[in-house]
């Protein structure tokens, strides 16, 4: 992560077919892997719909926009950073709503969900930790719904727990009990430093997918663990782990997939067999998949090998 959080590519969701997902009180529109206009625009619509469309939950008619035109109506994997959390995640600082509406402005971009980056405060990556953990992880939701709600018309919340923590469970409750922050939930598997193949860490994982479940909370994860570099591997197996055993506790509620199962940037070979493994599933119809959406989230930089390139955008 770093300070240009809001640069980040916007997330269309894909799924094999065309659909949408409720999120508060407002319809969402999916973008499709092979029809990428349903919810989508051309340059020369932007700025008509004013958002309207979306709120009302009425699909606008627009033309299919030739390649180099498409626009998202909506980035579904957006974040904001709190003066508290860049401290200590060594980040420049801050990123608050006003710059992510300049930035979606910028892009032609009517809405965004905001996924809460309070998992982060249970990461053993950060450069101190809080005396009181789980004081900083309400902080930081907090935090979020109140810039969010600057914007109630463009930007929805989602709030976020390490989903290993004992105190998961409460702040999911809490969330879910608050009209800012009871649209979904996320969660961040490598950040958090989730292993698939440790069985204490599979049941965690399961009691919280049940509890989003329980409470009609949209589910937003991360399912990347890591690599032969970074935390825990992740590959093939991990993956049939995840659909096995986590995805059909959540049964009744939409689970969005980030970055098509990888991490963003990196694409080590057993994160691209994973993200076949994710993608083969859902092309055959798997039950467990039947509410899944992957978005497609990533960062591509001038260090990005081609084959990387080629791979996330073929």
């Amino acid at each position: 992560m770093n300070s240009k959080l809001v640069h980040f590519a916007p997330a269309l969701l894909m799924r094999l077919r065309r659909g949408c997902y409720t999120v508060g009180s407002s319809i969402v529109l999916m973008c499709s892997l092979v029809l990428l206009t349903a919810a989508c625009k051309s340059h020369s619509s932007r700025g008509t719909e004013n958002g309207s469309a979306i709120s009302s939950g009425v699909v606008p008619e627009v033309e299919t926009p030739r390649h180099d035109q498409i626009v998202p109506l909506i980035d579904h994997h957006q974040h904001l950073l709190s003066p508290a959390l860049a401290e200590v995640w060594s980040q420049p600082g801050p990123v608050g709503a006003e710059l992510l509406i300049h930035r979606l402005d910028e892009a032609g971009i009517q809405s965004a969900v905001v996924l809460s980056l309070a998992y982060a405060w249970g990461s053993p990556a950060l450069s101190s930790t809080p005396e009181d953990e789980y004081g900083a992880v309400r902080a930081e939701n907090d935090w979020t719904a109140e810039q969010v709600a600057m914007y109630p018309d463009r930007l929805t919340a989602f709030c976020s727990v390490n989903p290993l923590q004992d105190y998961a469970l409460a702040e999911i409750d809490r969330c879910a009990a608050d009209p800012r922050l009871r649209n979904g939930l996320k969660m961040q598997f490598g950040n958090s430093r989730v292993n698939l193949r440790n069985p204490e860490h599979v049941a965690r994982l399961r009691r919280v997918f049940a509890a989003a479940n329980q409470r009609q909370m949209a589910i937003a994860a991360h399912v990347w663990t890591g690599d032969d570099e970074v935390a825990n591997p992740f590959d093939g197996r991990d993956a049939r782990t995840f659909i096995n055993e986590v995805l059909p506790m959540a049964p009744s509620v939409p689970v969005q997939i980030a970055h098509m199962g990888g991490s963003g940037p990196r694409l080590d070979p057993g994160t691209e067999e994973a993200m076949r493994v994710l993608a083969e599933a859902a092309a055959r119809g798997e039950a467990a998949m039947k509410n899944v959406y992957f978005d497609i989230a990533t960062n591509v930089h001038p260090r990005s090998p081609p084959e990387w390139v080629e791979f996330m955008t073929a």
